[in-house]
């Protein structure tokens, strides 16, 4: 594990605290249904996956839903901390970049704030073939990644190692023929670094 995650890393810290208010519960549930469930048309019973899920909120909001949602970290630490929504068997510790299910399995891949932790660019890119590898054809997924646009944040995380603007993730995003979805919705955290992506081609 690098050396800058594990049990003392800030933002782990950050979650667990952030997460004993009922006011950031709410805050965080109203996301989760305003930028995944709503924009993916998810249904109870299908499956989805939260790669980077950190302590897990997302899943424990999409479980409460009736949704078969699952989720990877690498930081043993923060699954270790999962919140008590979340099913133990619900995640898994793993390398994102080498995920351990089939092809076409899950109706959705989502992330928050995992893209810009990658150590280089060419991480990002296996990153999102391996996100699109387990997506069955013609499904959407949703990525939020934290954008040079936002400061302080974006400077305030040593691991968030590619600072780049929202432009440029839309591009890269593009370069593997993922085309970014305009959506009118209104989000708690701002509509900068969403990107809601379909296959184009």
């Amino acid at each position: 594990m690098n050396c800058e995650y594990g049990p003392n890393y800030s933002h782990l810290k950050e979650s667990l605290e952030d997460w004993k208010h009922l006011t950031w519960r709410a805050k965080w549930a109203s996301s989760v249904g305003i930028e995944v469930v709503a924009p993916l048309r998810l249904r109870p019973g299908e499956k989805v996956l939260d790669v980077g899920c950190g302590i897990a909120q997302t899943i424990g909001v999409l479980r409460r839903l009736g949704i078969k949602a699952y989720g990877v970290d690498f930081n043993l630490s923060s699954l270790e901390n999962r919140i008590a929504w979340c099913p133990k068997g619900s995640v898994i510790v793993t390398d994102c970049l080498k995920l351990p299910f089939s092809n076409d399995f899950f109706d959705a891949v989502i992330s928050k704030d995992l893209f810009e932790h990658q150590p280089t660019l060419g991480n990002a890119e296996l990153l999102l073939k391996e996100c699109e590898r387990v997506l069955k054809k013609g499904k959407k997924m949703v990525h939020r990644v934290t954008t040079t646009e936002m400061q302080p944040w974006i400077d305030l995380d040593a691991t968030h190692y590619l600072k780049r603007s929202d432009d440029w993730w839309e591009i890269f995003f593009k370069n593997f023929w993922w085309e970014r979805v305009r959506t009118p919705f209104w989000s708690p955290f701002g509509k900068e670094g969403y990107f809601l992506l379909r296959k184009n081609g």
